[in-house]
């Protein structure tokens, strides 16, 4: 499953929830990469699933909905979306989940963005709480890096970054923090790769 990247949804696409659709779309992102590109949900199917049309999803919301995908049908073949909520936690706990081959949507603060590393941001002028998926690492020049999937990131106009990038690990690390008004916690829903079912 590492060897598949799944593809970044855009959130400003016009639709009547873009501005409110971080969670959903880096939530449909992580599907996509548990079922190797078998299932991307729409904007409509999330919502229903999570039973919330229209504000930013919560991770309980974002939760229901993640779990919901569970019949092989479904998934192309595969079992169903193994997916768990952390509030709070300790950052060691994200740092082993990154490095444990899994997809994380993770809460995260825009003005931490904004203030420290501008030039990764899909809104300079956005402050609020967000929503971005965490898949992979790696080190580069002796700095840990994680990809991330920001669905705000999508290169529309000179100045706004084109995801999925690469962002130093403590960088994310603060943004969410920023989110849970801790240095030392992070917020999210954890995605495993859902088993293939020939193999089960």
């Amino acid at each position: 499953m590492a060897a598949y990247v799944p593809k970044l949804q855009h959130q400003l696409n016009g639709g009547k929830t873009a501005g409110e659709d971080c969670v959903v779309r880096a939530s449909s992102t992580g599907v996509d990469w548990a079922t190797q590109g078998a299932k991307v949900p729409t904007v409509s199917d999330f919502r229903k699933r999570a039973r919330n049309a229209t504000t930013g999803l919560n991770t309980e919301e974002a939760h229901r909905a993640l779990r919901s995908y569970d019949t092989p049908a479904e998934t192309g073949g595969h079992s169903d979306i193994v997916a768990n909520r952390y509030l709070r936690q300790p950052k060691a706990e994200l740092r082993e989940r990154v490095k444990g081959d899994r997809y994380i949507v993770l809460w995260m603060s825009y003005a931490v963005l904004n203030d420290t590393r501008p030039g990764l941001s899909g809104d300079p002028r956005f402050r609020g709480s967000h929503a971005v998926g965490i898949l992979g690492q790696r080190v580069r020049e002796g700095t840990v890096e994680w990809r991330v999937f920001d669905s705000l990131a999508d290169g529309r106009r000179k100045g706004i970054a084109k995801g999925p990038d690469w962002w130093p690990r403590w960088l994310v690390e603060a943004t969410a923090a920023g989110f849970t008004k801790s240095s030392d916690t992070w917020t999210g829903v954890v995605i495993a790769a859902s088993r293939d079912v020939s193999s089960s």
